[in-house]
């Protein structure tokens, strides 16, 4: 059964019979060696379930990146159809809607590239967020530039991405009413 066994054995010329004390060393050096064969044994199964984990990590994070990559060519691909669409649109207010629905995306495909560089816990730092999302939207005008102030703090996924989508219809709002 893959098991470690062994005899101890103490040989002598002459027939006799050892003493308690030989008895007791005899059993006190086969546990040591016993619990060395353990140790052993153990070290050996605690690397392997290293090497194991080590591989189920790098797999996962392989696929991770593989994901967040999909994710970003889903995003891609929607904003695409978002814009081939728009023109077709017979009105100018459905024209703005797209627009609008575009923007809101966008919010959220940067947070997901945020999320992809995030820590372990998986928290988005919020200075770095909010400014692409403002480099975005005041990309589309050529007269105003957008100043970010923000707190160097970093948010968990499901809290910043809101906050991301707020932040955006607001400067939408204040870039489309404040002329």
């Amino acid at each position: 059964d893959q098991a470690s066994w062994g005899v101890l054995e103490v040989d002598h010329v002459e027939q006799r019979d050892f003493r308690e004390d030989t008895v007791d060393f005899l059993l006190a050096v086969s546990r040591l060696i016993a619990s060395v064969i353990q140790r052993h044994q153990a070290e050996a199964a605690h690397r392997q379930a290293l090497a194991a984990a080590a591989l189920e990590k790098q797999q996962r994070d392989l696929l991770l990146t593989e994901m967040q990559h999909r994710m970003k060519n889903y995003f891609q691909m929607i904003l695409s159809m978002i814009s081939i669409e728009r023109p077709k649109l017979p009105t100018p207010e459905g024209r703005a809607i797209m627009t609008s629905v575009a923007e809101r995306i966008m919010a959220v495909s940067l947070g997901n590239d945020q999320l992809s560089t995030a820590t372990a816990e998986q928290r988005i730092g919020m200075p770095s967020y909010l400014r692409a999302i403002c480099s975005g939207l005041a990309s589309q005008r050529d007269d105003v530039t957008i100043a970010v102030k923000a707190d160097e703090i970093s948010l968990p996924s499901e809290r910043a991405v809101p906050i991301g989508l707020i932040v955006n219809e607001l400067v939408t709002n204040s870039l489309k009413y404040a002329f």
